[in-house]
């Protein structure tokens, strides 16, 4: 729950909308409404107001503040105000402290890549935090009343020094850890017997969220007041996100797709038609390469369109050629003089004529992996300047 819901319907979107969708409400809302494009009297005020609105909601710090007290305080996350910073220095200890908040959870939640291309409704059911209904968060029995802590006196603040900079130290207020940071404490024999003093049990919620058509790794979800559950302030958030899992066959970069696959010296050579893989939403992608295209070992071909799915559109589907060469075996045979009137033969003229010392070299087979491996036995030079000399007698 919100404390207001004015700037997500300036842009038109749910209070649970998600960082890309606001993002992408905004852009909407500026095309229709922009002065510069609109012919409007009013569009110079509209155009103001959802720009207010997005560099609110589009930080994460001003939205929860936004999402918890309204307009009033949303836009004080620019910077901290005079009287916040000297009290870094100067703190009082009989202001009372601020109201506590649920820290939001963050988890980690994975997907295959078939369920970000076609979306996909996900239910299950999670533990979280939740007030105690046998104290009802107070902390005690019944009748039993807190009392001052004898650490902070009350304030729910302590003092601890620390270096703020160079040869410069000074005392922070911190929460109290006796109390947490409430200024009371229950005594231990009057804690509440089913959540010990704590206010809140393990309970378990079902929720669901969708992931939707599009959505890319990484991407978060919010589920707003679905996080643990606080005493007297506001559950915080749970945010999902995203992590796709390795495919078999693709490999996806933002919303475009890439995939490698294996062609032989005579399809590289002559064309082929064939269908190169089954995409993520069960059709079979067929590519045809006609006649008199050759393709060289390592050459990319892009299909438009076969990417990851856009609001409008798709992205691409990058294709890699790995040419494979024949065999040895299947050489030996081969009428070598028959394939020199199929093949090209080498150039003369590019050919590098031989030299007067004229060596036969060896080879082996090798990986381009092993290039700069070799180094200097430590015997090869006496030190690190270089080969060592020495004098001679004349």
């Amino acid at each position: 729950m919100v404390a207001e819901t004015e700037l997500y319907d300036a842009l038109g979107v749910s209070p649970n909308a998600s960082q890309s969708e606001i993002r992408k409400a905004y852009r909407k809302q500026a095309i229709t409404c922009h002065p510069d494009k609109v012919d409007d009297p009013q569009a110079s005020e509209k155009f103001q107001k959802i720009s207010s609105a997005y560099e609110i909601l589009s930080d994460e710090a001003s939205r929860e503040s936004y999402d918890a007290f309204g307009t009033k305080d949303a836009g004080q996350s620019a910077g901290p105000p005079m009287d916040d910073f000297m009290s870094s220095f100067f703190f009082d200890l009989n202001r009372p402290p601020p109201p506590p908040k649920a820290r939001d959870q963050v988890v980690d939640f994975e997907v295959s890549l078939e369920d970000l291309y076609l979306g996909k409704s996900v239910h299950f059911a999670i533990e979280k935090d939740v007030i105690c209904k046998l104290c009802s968060g107070s902390g005690g029995k019944k009748g039993a009343k807190p009392q001052k802590c004898g650490r902070c006196s009350g304030s729910g603040h302590v003092l601890l020094s620390r270096q703020l900079g160079p040869g410069l130290i000074g005392q922070i207020p911190s929460p109290c850890p006796d109390c947490e940071g409430e200024g009371t404490k229950i005594k231990d024999t009057s804690r509440c017997r089913k959540c010990e003093g704590s206010k809140t049990t393990k309970g378990k919620k079902k929720i669901s969220f969708d992931i939707k058509k599009g959505m890319v790794d990484g991407h978060k979800i919010r589920l707003q007041g679905e996080g643990d559950e606080v005493p007297g302030a506001k559950a915080g958030s749970l945010i999902f996100k995203l992590k796709a899992r390795k495919h078999d066959t693709f490999r996806v970069s933002g919303y475009d797709l890439a995939m490698t696959i294996k062609l032989t010296l005579f399809e590289a050579l002559s064309g082929f038609e064939k269908v190169i893989c089954n995409h993520l939403d069960g059709r079979s992608i067929k590519l045809s390469v006609p006649q008199g295209k050759v393709i060289q070992p390592g050459e990319t071909l892009c299909l438009r369109d076969q990417g990851m799915p856009l609001s409008r559109g798709y992205g691409d589907l990058y294709v890699q050629c790995d040419v494979e060469m024949p065999s040895g075996y299947w050489m030996k045979l081969q009428d070598r003089n028959a394939l020199a009137k199929l093949l090209p033969v080498p150039d003369e003229k590019k050919e590098l004529k031989e030299t007067e010392n004229v060596q036969n070299a060896k080879y082996e087979s090798s990986s381009m992996s092993d290039f700069g491996r070799t180094h200097a036995h430590s015997n090869d030079f006496d030190d690190d300047n270089g080969p060592s000399t020495q004098c001679t007698t004349q």
